[in-house]
């Protein structure tokens, strides 16, 4: 990564986590850690002095919380934050750091002096390394609207020739929760998600996130029966497909683990399937994962859209894909998206 090492600031409350997230980002010879915080206000004034790459912060600390400490650095310090935190099954932490812009929330293994946190060595170093490649001017909060009740829908199994398929990498749950929470409460079609989010947050995320959708959301599993009005979200860890049943007069999810491009899984098995009724929307990818997806969809007669690439901080598959010509629009604001508006 060249001679200039990415700076990094700690905050946690806890000295033996300070040092070991120390000891395994400095085990990489492009990282280092610049300074500390012990609270969250700590962490501010650590930022704003410091002015590091990137932050790695915790949500439980004494006198301002990582969730308020949070919302002060997205405004008077912007900087790419990763969250390392145990409360990964508190649904309103994990939805709300996501929803205020953190570049990602990785768990501790097993509580916040956990002893295994070697274990996440590599894949924390790896977030690291893409955080800091984050530019800050493109991240923003998600404002929640007040949803009503629901209205009472039937759940039938879905048996329509109509899907979307959404895939998107790191940052992208950001994007996914500002998108489904635009979408009218009549809406039927099924939508399946493939998102960068770790396995051991996602159901909480998802919880606490169906709370404050217009429609269902729920964490998609294997030989899951579709249905209208549901939103169907997965990591990336997973790939994630759909079988038809002809028997049955339905549509099964099928979920394996991944081969490496689980966005291509996804958007091809829905293509197969689904034909020109296949909706594909492209919000982030990387290493290319999404294109050979889209140029699917797009070979198929559906129709493909992608985040504008020039407002997303990894624009990697994003600029490939519209180069090649297999993009039907281009979004630049996630409140004017035709096929999410007029449904059926």
């Amino acid at each position: 990564m060249g001679d200039k090492k990415i700076r990094v600031v700690v905050v946690d409350d806890a000295e033996f986590m300070r040092k070991e997230l120390t000891r395994i980002l400095e085990s990489d010879q492009d990282i280092e850690v610049a300074g500390y915080g012990k609270t969250g206000q700590e962490g501010i004034e650590a930022i704003k002095t410091l002015k590091p790459d990137v932050v790695t912060l915790d949500i439980d600390m004494p006198e301002m919380d990582g969730i308020t400490a949070l919302k002060h650095i997205m405004i008077e310090c912007p900087t790419p934050v990763v969250v390392v935190s145990a409360l990964t099954h508190q649904g309103d932490v994990t939805f709300e750091s996501l929803r205020l812009g953190v570049v990602d929330f990785l768990p501790k293994p097993s509580g916040s002096v956990s002893r295994d946190i070697e274990s996440q060595k590599e894949e924390l170093i790896h977030r690291i390394k893409i955080a800091s490649t984050v530019d800050v001017e493109k991240i923003r909060r998600v404002r929640i609207r007040e949803i009503s009740g629901r209205p009472k829908m039937d759940y039938a199994p879905w048996m329509k020739k109509r899907i979307i398929s959404i895939g998107t990498s790191l940052g992208g749950p950001n994007h996914i929760i500002r998108l489904v929470h635009h979408l009218p409460r009549d809406f039927e079609t099924p939508i399946i998600i493939s998102q960068d989010i770790s396995p051991m947050i996602l159901t909480s995320f998802v919880e606490k996130f169906n709370t404050v959708s217009p429609i269902s959301v729920v964490v998609a599993s294997d030989k899951m029966i579709l249905r209208r009005s549901t939103v169907y979200v997965n990591s990336l860890s997973n790939d994630i497909g759909v079988h038809e049943d002809i028997f049955e007069d339905a549509f099964y999810l099928k979920l394996q683990p991944s081969d490496g491009k689980p966005i291509d899984a996804m958007m091809m098995s829905v293509a197969e399937i689904f034909e020109s009724g296949t909706i594909g929307i492209l919000l982030a990818g990387v290493n290319q994962d999404g294109v050979r997806g889209i140029e699917e969809i797009y070979k198929k007669g559906g129709t493909t859209l992608i985040q504008n690439y020039e407002t997303h901080f990894l624009p990697d598959s994003n600029r490939d894909v519209l180069e090649q010509g297999l993009i039907t629009q281009v979004i630049d604001d996630f409140h004017d998206i035709p096929v999410l508006k007029n449904d059926l």
